[in-house]
């Protein structure tokens, strides 16, 4: 008989932390549980440590080099059996009930696919620092329809925390695995993905995990600059999923701001999403605009609107000092201004 949660664990080079999560979750109080752990190709003592519990539910696999971040979520998911799917950090930490409370929400509430909730924030330690900002910022959105986490995710990005999320795993057979192109925003574009295939999402405003930030960036999503560069790039090409959504749905999404903007009725999908996204304050957002207005660029017109946008948006901030910057603002006038020629 398949256990009622599937909990997946990816490790990689956590022997300091991997035991206190894989405890945290055999002293869950719900106990109808798989542990499917894979290791990553951890180079210290991160495969021994998982070893050495005895506990039969936990099935480790261990790769004999490092895949990555995806084709390891990959190879978790598709030994996962139970209904639901809950994903853990293996230097993370579940709290006591955490599979129980998120149990109870989805047998309760079947119409919701993924169940998120924020997290409490621990240092190297274990040692509690708060909760990270971030992850409140979902609980400050209107509603949760699938409308409002799309415009959402288009001009502010991730907000959810992955090590508190429990999926159905109906839905993730459905939309399949994670795209091992993806090196830090894996889990932003399987969220657009799901929302896209029309699953939805609740965040509990209960803390379920204890998201561990280490010390001098060591975390795999530091902002290091390795990892700024990447996201911004990633970023501006996840975006590209809402190129395949409907005109109507675009419409229904950004209802509110094609009216603040006055655009004009006549756009299509792609030139709608272009101009949105020149109107937003996120690098990578401004990338994806031009990348699309690159790809569509034909007629004269249109040709002339790439030079001239691609010439005003300082993606690679070049204008530093006071006045560039107002240069800069002059600019970003001049944007908002050209779809009114």
């Amino acid at each position: 008989m398949n256990p009622k949660v599937s909990v997946i664990i990816k490790a990689f080079n956590h022997e300091d932390y991997v035991a206190e999560a894989i405890e945290s979750i055999l002293n869950q109080t719900f106990q109808d549980f798989e542990i499917v752990v894979t290791d990553d190709g951890s180079t210290d003592t991160t495969a021994d440590i998982i070893r050495s519990f005895k506990d039969p539910r936990i099935n480790l696999e261990i790769s004999k080099y490092n895949q990555g971040i995806s084709l390891a979520m990959n190879a978790t998911l598709n030994r996962a059996r139970g209904e639901f799917v809950a994903i853990l950090n293996s230097d993370d930490i579940a709290l006591p009930d955490r599979l129980e409370r998120q149990v109870n929400f989805l047998d309760i509430n079947p119409e919701v696919t993924s169940l998120f909730s924020i997290a409490i924030t621990v240092d190297d330690d274990g040692v509690q620092t708060g909760s990270s900002n971030i992850f409140h910022t979902a609980l400050e959105l209107p509603d949760y329809s699938s409308s409002t986490w799309l415009r959402h995710f288009f001009f502010k990005g991730n907000c959810l925390c992955a090590p508190t999320a429990m999926i159905r795993r109906s839905a993730i057979i459905d939309c399949g695995g994670y795209d091992p192109r993806l090196g830090g925003l894996n889990d932003f574009d399987y969220w657009i993905r799901m929302l896209v295939r029309g699953y939805t999402f609740h965040v509990l405003p209960e803390p379920v995990t204890l998201f561990r930030i280490r010390s001098n960036s060591k975390n795999a999503d530091a902002p290091t600059f390795f990892n700024t560069t990447r996201t911004i790039f990633e970023y501006s090409m996840v975006l590209n999923q809402f190129r395949t959504l409907s005109r109507e749905l675009i419409i229904e999404i950004f209802q509110a701001d094609i009216k603040s903007y006055n655009l004009p009725t006549n756009l299509n999908c792609d030139q709608l999403l272009i101009e949105l996204a020149l109107r937003s304050n996120q690098i990578p957002v401004y990338l994806f605009a031009l990348n699309t207005l690159f790809e569509i660029a034909k007629s004269t017109e249109e040709c002339r609107r790439l030079r001239e946008v691609s010439g005003a948006l300082d993606l690679f901030q070049i204008l530093k000092t006071t006045q560039q910057n107002e240069e800069l603002v002059k600019l970003h006038t001049k944007i908002a201004n050209l779809s009114d020629q």
